[in-house]
């Protein structure tokens, strides 16, 4: 009777993945359990990780083990000065000339998506969170009125990161989420002199540096578009302009909605049209409020010489009628100057009063258009912009026939206006900022918004007129308020209106 060879006849048990040794060297795994033959052969630790379940704390333990080896190695390459013979007095200016010079061998990309990783890994382990977690905020918070970023990039560039292998420039972006929704620093909102904090400089200088020295790409743009709206929110104009301006030419240079689009030539992901147009809209949107707001921040309005466009081809949302929103309030500025009781020296009387019939039609279209979706939340900012150049509109008119026996009748705009007024209150009787998801994280989109329509409002009150609209005047200035315990830019739009 033959016998049966037992070991030989049984098959080996395999694992589902190479091992992390072989992995990592890119060798040929042949899965073998509970040792690969390749690890038996070169007496190698041999692991079957998952690194697709691998949390958070893993990626954090593992940039903190390469930080502590990073910080042994600086001690022993740069030796601090204490340890270092003090140099003779006339060698000081020869010999030690170049301890303050920029090293450009540390400005290897590798190297600096090392850092930027490692600077994130120590920001997260500090607040006790995860790129996920992050990820999971924005999406609940920052997408409701900056829909930078599909739920679908977002997912797969998390992902990549849990694995270890992160997209450096999607880190930068989870850095700017952090911005916008982590609790700010009281001595920097209430101070208009006091320097931005730590998790701002960070989070500057590691996009600074990226887009200066890596090739432009969809994930630094959209960290860009967080970054510039919070320096907008923050009250730090120049920046905002900046940086908005600079995320602009990006989208450019990658081709976005273009033909010859290179947004998905170095990645797996495709970047939908969607995706393409949210980002292009919010950036347009936000160099709009930047531009509105520039009177104040600056003291003068920004000069458009590097106008950024706004995209036409694409299908009617509540971001797009924003956007025509926004353009028509940038142009009543230019127009009626400062504000709606500032005087006209650049244009006759006859080309302003059609300059303003003009922008009253592109409004009373738009109107058209929201009127239905007025249940739809997304909507609603576009409602309150709406409202505030009407209200402009109407207060410029309003002021222009005062005295006047002979003005027009003002029936329908004061109908009109009370509409959209109404509609808004019974909006921020449920959402005290007229469009965010939280109290606990208000957009800054509305800020603008409010002054714009309080300062109507305060012309408006100097004639003694318009009390169905005035009678509304606090609960904008309580909104005001409530933002400015969070955005410096409200602070300062609240303390520039007149108290009652």
């Amino acid at each position: 009777m033959d016998t049966i060879d037992l070991d030989n006849d049984v098959s080996p048990q395999l694992a589902l993945r190479a091992c992390v040794s072989c992995k990592s060297s890119k060798k040929k795994c042949d899965k073998t359990l509970p040792t690969c033959n390749r690890c038996a052969r070169l007496c190698l630790s041999c692991s079957y990780i998952d690194v697709a379940e691998t949390r958070a704390e893993d990626f954090t333990s593992t940039f903190q083990a390469v930080f502590d080896r990073l910080e042994r190695l600086e001690s022993r390459v740069f030796a601090s000065e204490e340890d270092r013979p003090a140099a003779a007095p006339d060698q000081c200016k020869g010999d030690n000339r170049s301890d303050w010079q920029l090293r450009p061998s540390l400005l290897q990309p590798s190297y600096l998506e090392l850092i930027v990783a490692m600077n994130l890994s120590k920001i997260l382990d500090e607040r006790d969170t995860s790129v996920r977690a992050v990820g999971e905020k924005y999406l609940s918070v920052v997408h409701n009125y900056a829909p930078v970023i599909s739920k679908e990039r977002l997912e797969c560039r998390t992902q990549e990161a849990e694995s270890l292998e992160p997209h450096s420039p999607f880190l930068v972006f989870i850095s700017s989420i952090l911005l916008l929704t982590e609790e700010p620093v009281g001595s920097f909102v209430s101070s208009n002199t006091a320097s931005p904090p730590d998790l701002y400089r960070t989070c500057k200088h590691n996009y600074t540096v990226f887009l200066s020295l890596n090739e432009p790409c969809i994930e630094l743009i959209q960290a860009g578009v967080l970054i510039a709206l919070y320096e907008h929110a923050q009250c730090m104009g120049s920046q905002a302009y900046l940086t908005i301006g600079t995320c602009a030419r990006m989208a450019g240079a990658i081709g976005l909605l273009s033909a010859t689009s290179s947004v998905s030539s170095s990645s797996k992901l495709v970047t939908s049209k969607e995706e393409e147009t949210n980002i292009l809209l919010v950036i347009y949107i936000l160099d709009r409020h930047i531009k509105i707001a520039s009177r104040v921040v600056m003291k003068h309005i920004i000069d458009d010489y590097s106008q950024i466009t706004k995209p036409s081809t694409v299908p009617v949302n509540s971001l797009q009628c924003e956007a025509d929103c926004c353009d028509i309030m940038v142009r009543l500025q230019a127009i009626l100057g400062f504000s709606a009781s500032a005087g006209i020296t650049s244009l006759s009387a006859d080309a302003i009063w059609n300059h303003i019939g003009a922008l009253e039609a592109q409004l009373q279209s738009l109107k058209v258009i929201f009127w239905g979706h007025r249940g739809d939340y997304s909507w609603h900012r576009c409602i309150a912009t709406v409202f505030a150049a009407n209200l402009c509109i109407y207060t410029y008119r309003r002021l222009q026939a005062a005295g006047d026996s002979t003005a027009e009748s003002f029936e329908q705009r004061r109908k009109d206006s009370l509409e959209l007024l109404g509609l808004l209150m019974d909006i921020s009787s449920s959402q005290l900022d007229l469009n965010t998801s939280t109290a606990v994280f208000p957009s800054p989109f509305p800020i603008i918004i409010l002054f714009q329509v309080l300062d109507c409002m305060t012309s408006l009150e100097k004639v003694g007129s318009d009390s169905f609209l005035l009678r509304e005047r606090q609960t904008f200035m309580d909104m005001l308020l409530h933002f400015s315990t969070r955005w410096r830019l409200a602070r300062r739009l609240y303390e520039a209106l007149p108290q009652t």
